[in-house]
């Protein structure tokens, strides 16, 4: 019994003396770790990247529409969502939903901002004609005469994982939803008109 404890007190000193594949077994257990840290900086920095071309897509499309030296046509809107698209690259330029709008602010009291027109494109929700809610418009552009080119985009974005992962319930992919509204003044017109194309809202009140 004696022989038997003296060669298991060895045997467990040889063993605490043994260091071969102590490395392997730490990088087995820092792996996960550092693959999560990797990829979540990955997607945090694609995601950031994103997020700054949805916002050069609705300065963009704002700042180009409101340029408009006369009233806009299909053939100029259309050059105007082409050529604004082009900033999400390399994103896929088909996820974005845009709708430009032009807003207007009467003279008569009290103040009320009204949609005078909304052009949509790639499935962009348009402002709904009539009063707009009160809030919406900023506070600058609140100023009776005058008007607004407003640009709502909206992107979804794929996160590069979510080809592997899928969300409750209708097993779709994994997206994020991003979105900007940017408001400008007209550059050139005192109100930026629209002719020929669906959007225009009929019985918006008299404007200078």
């Amino acid at each position: 019994m004696i022989s038997a404890i003296k060669r298991l007190g060895g045997l467990s000193r040889r063993l605490k003396a043994d260091n071969e594949g102590v490395a392997a077994v730490e990088f087995a257990l820092l792996l996960p770790v550092m693959l999560t840290m990797y990829l979540g900086c990955v997607e945090l920095s694609s995601g950031y990247s994103c997020l700054r071309k949805v916002d050069a897509l609705a300065r963009a499309m704002s700042d180009l529409t409101s340029q408009s030296p006369a009233a806009i046509d299909a053939a100029a809107m259309n050059e105007i969502v082409a050529s604004s698209k082009g900033v999400m690259q390399p994103f896929d330029t088909t996820l974005a939903r845009v709708a430009v709008s032009s807003i207007i602010v009467p003279n008569a009291l009290p103040l009320k901002a009204y949609t005078d027109w909304s052009y949509t494109s790639g499935g962009g929700s348009p402002r709904p004609c009539g009063v707009q809610s009160p809030g919406v418009v900023p506070a600058g552009f609140m100023n009776g005469g005058r008007s607004a080119i407003v640009a709502d985009v909206s992107y979804d974005y794929l996160p590069l994982l979510a080809g592997a992962f899928t969300s409750f319930g209708d097993n779709s992919k994994l997206k994020v939803t991003l979105s900007k509204t940017l408001w400008l003044q007209p550059r050139i017109l005192n109100r930026v008109p629209i002719s020929g194309i669906p959007g225009k809202c009929a019985g918006t009140p008299s404007f200078p």
